[in-house]
């Protein structure tokens, strides 16, 4: 089993929050809110988020692992410039905001 690394930091609006620095391949989770980290430089391969995955604001986060599955996907404003092949989101994929985004998979 993998371990969370995380650190606590103050968010824009003054609460105190836990960051992860480390997620361990094939994570499974119901739903997972890491909106704003800036310690966040990729996500596990194997991840499956069951219903809402939120990436959006993290600043560092420019690849998401080729074959995350969720039911929703959050990614607003981040620096992704491409999705690869194995991206399941079942529901709905928020990308607004991602001007550096180039490629796309196929359909």
């Amino acid at each position: 089993m993998g371990v969370l690394s995380c650190t606590e930091h103050r968010s824009r609006r003054d609460q105190k929050r836990h960051e992860f620095t480390h997620l361990p391949a094939n994570l499974w989770v119901e739903s997972l809110d890491l909106s704003g980290s800036q310690s966040l430089r990729k996500l596990p391969e194997g991840i499956t988020v069951k219903n809402r995955l939120n990436v959006s604001d993290c600043d560092h986060l420019t690849e998401l692992p080729a074959h995350l599955h969720c039911h929703e996907l959050e990614a607003r404003n981040t620096p992704l410039t491409r999705l690869l092949e194995g991206l399941q989101v079942d529901y709905r994929l928020d990308l607004s905001g991602c001007t550096q985004l180039r490629e796309l998979p196929p359909i």
